[in-house]
């Protein structure tokens, strides 16, 4: 199913060592001024709503989570200057692309790096849950009480709006030698990226126009109409609703929204297609073919490919079948389910936008900054597409800058080899929020196609 959305995406945190009377805290201030040999603080990996959001209290000591290290790279200048170059017109590197085998060997973390990571994890009593591709991260498993000792932080439950989210008071510091290898650590936090649909009203209202509305017929209550203007109407407005003066009175256009009887109207692939000159493309052979597009999106649709289907029934487009669409789930799902909205959308409108263009849907297994960032990087490491796309976003309150700093990493890794180019579409908000960074939008390589609203199937 098609909705109108918006897409959308460096959040500065400052490390504060608060005095507390408990001794397990004080040593963790203690440790503040130790030298790097003994360890290391990982900076600004607090999202910064734990200076200002209530603190609803410590987490489940119990509770199993799982954390990432993400390793530092080597050279990393070097790779930021070389990755700029390839885009360099007047560079002898232009387009002389990097194979994931190159970034390896020259940038990543070494092999020997990611067993002493490993080794940290273990003396604090942490299992392995896996090793990231070319060793960039580590990801570990074990109860909030030990991570809360291996990395000596406290985890806290906070009231951010209506949000109650699970962060670090402040931010990790790892022991010994396996602490200067560390550039991040994810998972302390539980933030999530989200898929902001445009709201629309479920009901239009008590006018009379807005009856006329909900009293439509519709042929296809599957697919939005291409009808969005069905005649005009007038609406008069009083003071308090009365009929006290004054009465303003206002005609024009009758929109299609939807209603109880009427999905609404949408774009359709073919108004799209000629609008952006699309189908001047195609006649010239520029349909996609050869090219392959990454979708990123979690938890799963058990029935997505019989909905993209149906979707390509209804508007004259090549069916989807094992040949040019795979769905590749990093992890297993436990929140797969039938009919994913934001699923449909992202599938069936890349289709429709390139109908010659071969699909892989990436599917983490939830939300969390954690999940999506490792299958994205799955997407760059893997080059399981010339594209990824993406429709989901987060306020960069949400995020501590370690973690912004790790969607900018996969996208420069991404755009190093053939393909994979710097569009990464995400989503922003057309409801009124206020002006806020969104993320991963705010990280280098990324662009952001304009609003739109689009016709899909349920």
């Amino acid at each position: 199913m098609a909705e109108g959305k918006s897409k959308a995406a460096d959040a500065s945190v400052i490390f504060r060592c608060l005095s507390y009377v408990t001794v397990a805290v004080v040593m963790g201030c203690t440790f503040l001024s130790a030298s790097p040999k003994d360890g290391k603080l990982v900076t600004n990996n607090t999202p910064s709503y734990v200076e200002s959001a209530k603190n609803l209290g410590t987490e489940n000591p119990a509770k199993l989570i799982e954390v990432s290290l993400w390793l530092q790279l080597h050279n990393r200048s070097e790779f930021d200057a070389l990755t700029q170059s390839l885009y360099d017109r007047t560079s002898p590197n232009y387009h002389h692309w990097l194979k994931q085998s190159d970034i390896a060997a020259r940038f990543a973390p070494t092999t020997q790096e990611a067993k002493t990571v490993q080794e940290f994890i273990a003396a604090h009593n942490l299992q392995l849950v896996k090793m990231g591709p070319s060793n960039f991260y580590v990801r570990a498993r074990g109860t909030v009480s030990d991570v809360e000792k291996a990395f000596h932080v406290q985890l806290n439950n906070y009231q951010v709006g209506d949000k109650t989210i699970r962060s670090n008071a402040s931010d990790p510091y790892i022991e010994g030698v396996a602490g200067p290898l560390v550039r991040a650590v994810s998972g302390l936090d539980t933030g999530e990226f989200e898929h902001t649909l445009v709201i629309r009203p479920t009901s239009l209202g008590r006018s009379k126009s807005a009856a006329t509305a909900q009293a439509m017929a519709v042929s296809n209550p599957d697919f939005f109409s291409a009808q969005c203007f069905t005649g005009t109407e007038k609406e008069s407005f009083s003071t308090n609703g009365d009929g006290e003066l004054p009465i303003g009175t206002y005609s024009g256009n009758k929109l299609n929204l939807e209603s109880q009887t009427s999905p609404g109207c949408g774009y359709t692939p073919a108004e799209i297609q000629t609008a952006y000159n699309l189908t001047g493309l195609y006649n010239k052979g520029f349909n996609g073919a050869g090219q392959t597009i990454a979708i990123v999106d979690w938890c799963g649709s058990f029935s997505i490919q019989d909905d993209a289907n149906a979707f390509s029934t209804q508007f004259g487009l090549p069916q989807l079948t094992s040949s040019n669409f795979n769905i590749i789930y990093t992890a297993h799902s436990e929140c797969i389910t039938f009919d994913q909205t934001e699923i449909n959308l992202d599938v069936e409108w890349a289709h429709a936008i390139a109908p010659g263009a071969n699909i892989n849907l990436v599917v983490p297994p939830s939300p969390s900054f954690q999940d999506v960032d490792e299958a994205e990087f799955d997407v760059a490491n893997r080059s399981l597409g010339n594209v990824l796309s993406g429709s989901f976003g987060s306020p960069e309150v949400f995020l501590a800058a370690t973690e912004v700093e790790t969607e900018s990493l996969i996208a420069e890794i991404g755009a190093a080899p053939p393909g994979f180019p710097s569009t990464t579409p995400r989503e922003i908000p057309a409801t009124s929020r206020p002006l806020m960074v969104f993320s991963p939008l705010s990280a280098l390589r990324q662009t952001l196609p304009g609003p739109r609203r689009l016709a899909g199937s349920v």
